[in-house]
């Protein structure tokens, strides 16, 4: 509630409406506010209908998870995911909270943004490509200097220099594997709490023991090394999710 009424202050002050808060899995209750249902929830005779924009859609699974809403909250009737512009529309009865139902896709992995103007749904899509744009930037970046340090070992570098570029190699995977990477780790970690199956599960396998071994390889001075590997196979991962998109969008 707190949230919603700086949003409501906010329009009464005549300041710049298009200010959101920043929503979280601790932060919808306030959408369960009368006053909220009538401002933005479309009332029809005998249900609600509200938009979601939803961050985290990048396949044909995502839409059918969301679809299937209606079998993991009672008072959902349908949902209908647009997958060219990520807004999820939910149809639920008047006896249901809307909190509840943006708990539940915040559980299954992705992040729910009431739609509150026609502007909100353009803001918020152009946030999340900046945001994977950064995030497969950061992946290019470091990817190209492991690779830079790999060929050096392959060409024969030896003693201490042989130490420094693993070294290198090394320090520079941490941003990959744990910014870059977090989008496959929410994903996973979401369908295995909902036990659904999920391409991101074997994703995540291979980039744990892929660092591990290497982790493990830099310690004991062996010579297999995994970093550039794993650089590389997330950027590619990350870029063929961000054109596919832009393809579906199309």
């Amino acid at each position: 509630l707190t949230e919603y009424y700086k949003l409501k202050d906010l329009d009464t002050r005549g300041s710049d409406k298009t200010t959101r808060p920043i929503y979280s899995d601790q932060k919808y209750r306030y959408m369960d506010d009368p006053e909220f249902l009538l401002k933005f929830v479309d009332d029809k005779e005998d249900h609600y209908i509200f938009k979601f924009f939803v961050e985290g859609v990048h396949c044909v699974a995502c839409l059918w998870v969301l679809e299937k809403l209606n079998k993991l909250c009672d008072n959902v009737i349908d949902s209908r995911l647009n997958m060219s512009s990520s807004i999820l529309e939910v149809r639920f009865s008047k006896e249901g909270q809307l909190s509840e139902i943006a708990q539940q896709i915040s559980h299954l992995g992705y992040t729910p943004h009431p739609i509150l103007s026609d502007l909100d749904a353009e803001r918020l899509a152009k946030k999340e490509d900046r945001t994977s744009l950064i995030r497969i930037g950061v992946a290019f970046a470091f990817a190209g200097n492991i690779m830079l340090y790999s060929l050096a070992v392959y060409a024969g570098a030896e003693g201490i220099f042989k130490d420094y570029f693993n070294m290198f190699s090394f320090v520079c995977s941490i941003p990959v594997i744990l910014y870059s990477g977090k989008p496959f780790y929410i994903s996973a970690w979401s369908s295995l709490k909902n036990k659904t199956s999920s391409i991101d599960i074997p994703i995540v396998i291979a980039l744990f023991f892929g660092m591990l071994l290497g982790i493990y390889s830099f310690l004991y001075d062996r010579d297999y090394f995994y970093f550039d590997t794993l650089t590389i196979l997330i950027f590619l991962l990350l870029s063929s999710r961000y054109l596919l998109k832009k393809v579906q969008q199309k």
